[in-house]
């Protein structure tokens, strides 16, 4: 079956012909819960290091696929308003992880172990629970700030860490940073991927600030779970 284009200013005007309000219509679309309306920051690895980062945006009615648009220069700007180490571990073809944890403290009712320190699945090298760092930014994208996610794979964690302790150092809050995440080619082993690098691009303004403190409240419920598109980057649930 072919798939019909739908055109949002032939639904306006139709909807208005009939009198009914499109805005007030449109405030009545409201999920269960807003995160799965995040985009999220997506990495293409390519074996002859032209690697790409876009942003999903998801699936929609007015396109086939999900609407990816490419970061120009395979760099974003942001700001993060909550970070979270997540870990999971996956069955073949779960849709949920059998265990799963964040910040440490287990997040499923019968984890493997009761808490990640000492757990045999967590072990380095183990290649069974896999660890990421799931960060929530506000993005600099065509002048607005929208939310986006951005889970760090574990070969761009110490990237992560050494931000951190720099951040430390200067005695500077993660939220304040304008921070800058970047592709970094690496050959290794006889595999060619990409890691993401992270530095420090100024500081955020005051109404940069304001919003990203709004954020955090708005998208508090998305820090209390792991979602499987968490774990939706190849290798992942191997």
């Amino acid at each position: 079956m072919e798939t019909q284009v739908i055109v949002p200013d032939e639904v306006k005007q139709a909807l208005s012909v009939a009198g009914w309000s499109y805005e007030d219509e449109m405030e009545g679309l409201h999920p269960e819960s807003n995160t799965l309306m995040i985009p999220r920051v997506v990495i293409s690895h390519d074996d002859r290091g032209k690697h790409k980062m876009s942003i999903d945006f998801g699936s929609n009615y007015l396109q086939e696929g999900s609407e990816e648009i490419p970061v120009q220069g395979n760099t974003l700007t942001g700001i993060i308003f909550a970070h979270q180490k997540i870990r999971a571990l996956w069955s073949k073809d779960e849709v949920q992880p059998t265990c799963s944890s964040i910040d440490g403290i287990p997040a499923t009712s019968e984890p493997v172990n009761n808490k990640c320190s000492g757990c045999p699945e967590a072990v380095i090298g183990s290649g069974n629970c896999k660890v990421k760092q799931r960060l929530l930014l506000l993005v600099e994208l065509d002048g607005k700030l929208p939310p986006v996610i951005l889970s760090l794979p574990p070969t761009s964690l110490k990237h992560f860490e050494r931000h951190l302790i720099k951040m430390k150092r200067s005695q500077l809050p993660l939220v304040i940073g304008r921070t800058c995440f970047s592709l970094i080619d690496i050959k290794r082993n006889g595999y060619r991927y990409a890691e993401i690098g992270i530095s420090l691009d100024g500081l955020a303004d005051k109404e940069t600030l304001l919003q990203a403190k709004q954020a955090r409240v708005d998208y508090e419920m998305l820090t209390s779970l792991i979602s499987s598109e968490d774990y939706a980057d190849a290798g992942d649930r191997i």
